[in-house]
């Protein structure tokens, strides 16, 4: 699976911050981010959740 995620002062950091904390409880794998250039934390690029 690609998901798009919108960047730069577009960049939705909770939807972000939300999808990553589900995909963490429900061992989500195999799930790529198309993005470039996104501002504010970025929780899916931790190394636990690579």
């Amino acid at each position: 699976q690609i998901v798009f995620v919108q960047g730069a002062a577009a960049t939705p950091v909770e939807l972000c911050r939300g999808l990553t904390e589900y995909g963490v409880k429900a061992d989500v794998r195999n799930v790529r981010l198309c993005h470039m250039h996104l501002e504010g934390a970025a929780p899916f690029a931790k190394k636990e959740n690579a």
